[in-house]
Parts: C-alpha cells; sequence; structure tokens
C-alpha cells in the first residue's frame, strides 16, 4: 500500500530523535511464539525451522521433520485399522444414534492425520505473515524512535507446557485406571487433545501480541501529541496513521495465513463435545456404572467448550482493539479548539481522514463462523448433561446407550 515509501520522507521530531539508539532488538514474532510452534511442529502441525537469526523457515529436510514422518505413517497406518473397525460397528449399528456416536468419535481421534494436507501447505504462508510482523516491529521503530516489544513469550511458553502436559496427565490416568483400555489409542488421544489445546492457545497468543502492538502504538502517538503540545505535525499524524493500517492488515491477514487450519480445529472440537456429549447423556440415563470414563468425557466436554470459547475471545479481542486508544487521541485533538499554525489546516485534515479510516474496524471473518459453531456446541452439551429429562421424556424406552462401543475401543 506503499506506507513504506511515505514513511521513508517523514522527519521525526526531536523528542523522537532524542530516544536512545542502542536499545535491545525485542523479539520477532517467531521468537516470542518459538514454544508453541515447537509443540506444534512436534505434533505435525508447523513445519518450520528456526534458523536463530529471529525468523522461521519452512521446510521438510530436517531431522524433525524426519522423525514426523515416522510418526505420521505409524499413527497413519494405526488410523487405518481403527477405520477398518469403525466402519464394521457402523455397518452394524441397529439405530441412529449408534452411527452418529461411532461417526464424530471416529472423527474425534483420526481427523489430525489429515494434518500433511490440509496444515502444512499451509505453513509457508504462515512464514511469511510471520516476516510481515518482523518488518512491521522494524517500521515501527523507524517511525516512533522506539523498539515494538510484543511481549507474549512467557504466555506462549505457558500454553505449550499446558498443551502438552495436561493431555499426557489425562492419558496417563486413563491408562492405569480404566484396565480394558485400548493401549494403542492413548497416543492417539494424546496427540488429538494436544492439537486441540495448540490452535486455540495459537490464536490467544496471537491475539495478546496484537492488543500490546496496538497499545504502544496508541501509547507513543499520545505522549507525541502531549510533547508537541496538542499539536503535532501532520506528517506525524499520518505516519502513525499509516502505521495503524499496517497493523489491522496484519489483523484481517491472520485468518488467511490460518484460517483452513482453524477451521479443521473447529471441526475436531466440535466432534469432541459431541462426542462427550453423548458418553455423559448415557451415562446420565442409565447409571454412572464408570465415574473414571464419566469423569473423562465430562472433561472432554467442557476442555472442548473452554478451548472454543478461548478462540471467540481472541478474534473478539483483536477486532476490538485495535485503534480504540488512538482513536480518543485523535477526537480530543480535533475538538480542543487549538488555533494557530500555518499547518492547522493541514493537521485537522489529516486527523480527520485518520478518523474515517478508523471507522472501518478490522474484518476477522473467522469469528462469525466460529460463533456459530459455539453456539452449537454449547447447545449439544446442554442437552447432555440434562440427560434425565431427554431419557424420560424423549428418548425411546428400551434404548441402551452404553453399549454404544466397547469399552476397549473409547480410548
Amino acid at each position: 500500500m506503499g506506507w513504506g515509501r511515505q514513511q521513508a520522507g517523514v522527519v521525526l521530531p526531536k523528542n523522537v530523535k532524542d530516544a536512545p539508539e542502542k536499545d535491545p532488538r525485542p523479539l520477532t514474532m517467531a521468537e516470542e511464539m518459538k514454544p508453541l510452534l515447537v509443540v506444534m511442529r512436534q505434533i505435525f502441525l508447523m513445519p518450520i525451522h528456526f534458523p536463530g537469526d529471529g525468523s522461521a523457515k519452512f521446510t521438510l529436510r530436517s531431522g524433525t521433520m524426519y522423525f514426523n514422518y515416522v510418526g505420521c505413517g505409524i499413527f497413519i497406518v494405526d488410523s487405518a485399522q481403527e477405520a477398518v473397525y469403525r466402519m464394521t460397528v457402523l455397518l452394524d449399528c441397529k439405530n441412529f444414534s449408534d452411527a452418529v456416536f461411532q461417526t464424530f468419535f471416529y472423527i474425534l481421534l483420526h481427523t489430525h492425520f489429515f494434518t500433511p494436507f490440509l496444515h502444512w501447505p499451509a505453513a509457508p504462508g504462515f512464514v511469511r505473515y510471520l516476516d510481515r510482523w518482523t518488518e512491521f516491529q522494524g517500521r515501527f521503530r523507524r517511525v516512533t524512535g522506539r523498539p515494538l516489544a510484543l511481549s507474549v513469550r512467557p504466555l506462549a511458553l505457558h500454553k505449550s507446557v499446558a498443551a502438552l502436559l495436561v493431555p499426557l496427565v489425562l492419558c496417563c490416568i486413563t491408562a492405569l485406571t480404566m484396565k480394558t483400555a485400548n493401549w494403542k489409542n492413548q497416543p492417539l488421544g494424546w496427540i488429538a487433545a494436544a492439537f486441540q489445546a495448540c490452535v486455540p492457545a495459537f490464536w490467544d497468543v496471537l491475539g495478546t501480541a496484537v492488543v500490546n502492538a496496538s497499545t504502544a502504538l496508541a501509547g507513543h502517538f499520545r505522549e507525541e501529541v502531549t510533547a508537541a503540545g496538542g499539536v503535532p505535525e501532520p506528517s506525524r499524524v499520518r505516519a502513525y496513521r499509516e502505521l495503524w493500517l499496517e497493523l489491522r492488515e496484519l489483523t484481517e491477514g491472520t485468518t488467511k495465513a490460518w484460517g483452513v487450519c482453524t477451521m479443521h480445529y473447529v471441526l475436531v472440537a466440535t466432534a469432541s463435545v459431541l462426542v462427550a456429549g453423548f458418553g455423559v447423556l448415557a451415562q446420565c440415563t442409565e447409571g454412572i456404572s464408570n465415574p473414571i470414563l464419566f469423569t473423562v468425557m465430562f472433561l472432554i466436554s467442557v476442555d472442548s467448550l473452554w478451548h472454543i470459547s478461548v478462540l471467540c475471545s481472541a478474534g473478539h479481542r483483536m477486532q476490538g482493539s485495535v485503534g480504540g486508544a488512538a482513536r480518543d487521541v485523535l477526537l480530543s485533538m480535533r475538538t480542543s479548539g487549538r488555533a494557530g499554525g500555518p499547518d492547522m489546516e493541514l493537521l485537522q485534515s489529516e486527523v480527520n481522514y485518520f478518523l474515517i479510516v478508523m471507522r472501518k474496524p478490522p474484518v476477522i471473518s473467522l469469528y462469525g463462523y466460529i460463533t456459530l459453531k459455539l453456539t452449537l456446541t454449547v447447545t449439544v452439551s446442554n442437552k447432555a448433561l440434562r440427560g434425565n429429562y431427554y431419557h424420560h421424556h424423549l428418548l425411546p424406552s428400551g434404548t441402551n446407550w452404553t453399549n454404544l462401543v466397547p469399552i476397549s475401543h473409547q480410548f
């Protein structure tokens, strides 16, 4: 959009020129998100490499990727065997509810094996998206004279550890307490659960970075306006407007860079809630015969709903945070009534145009779709938790929900 060419001729005011030049280089977006991206790489989601210069590179040839190839091969073979078994069970189903349960159970456990066809082709575009963030940080420093610290590394580290350890603990509990548990499905469930945790964590970290960048941009703008006595140079307002436009474009570009993969996650999370909801419904209607199984299914349902809500919250925060504080500064400049100065008319023109541009908020097209899915999953979960009512009023008598699938194949 020509931002770089316009900013090249911007003259920095004195307070920006005097900013310290030896500030340490802030972490790039790739470095900030590295802990989470490494976990996503290990569970076959993100085939990227970190060369150590603050960037990320797409690669299919590395020691880690060779390990991923072996893991994908093993799990694909196991998923093929599971597919044959599920198909035989599906063909033997005697009622529609049984068929629905089997279908969504298969989607839940094995849809993440389609990652080489969905996630890997999207990785180069996401690497370019990370590079655009690095360029934005450089342009931010040239305009403001200060580094832009996104400050999401601790959050990414926390999310990555939780994405691995929580599913691992759950798998260990089920493997040790359920004698009939299928041991082969434990690593499958671990990876599936880690996948469901990583994608919302990814959006949460990215949304927090956008909020921090918007806050820093508005803060520097406010300081500069205050230092100029409320009448900054028109070129400075124009420079901040161009920075804001680039930040908005980065915000909107998240769905283009990783939207298909997020849709894949929504499919898995929806299947998870539906399967767990059917399981909880069965336990509620026929009696809790297996407390461990009931607890696990209930936790899976709640966890999936929580992750989808985090995803929605990240989109909402990204959509609402960009430009809010800067708009307040612009409105105060427009209504301050200051007179004088040869550039006052040009300054007011720049301020008004900045406000006009801000009328269009960032468009996160994924947000509406995810909200629709959230409504669906909340409805299904609510029905599952009220299973006794549906058992006595809607379900046909004699329906044996606990025999929908052998216990040895539930995990």
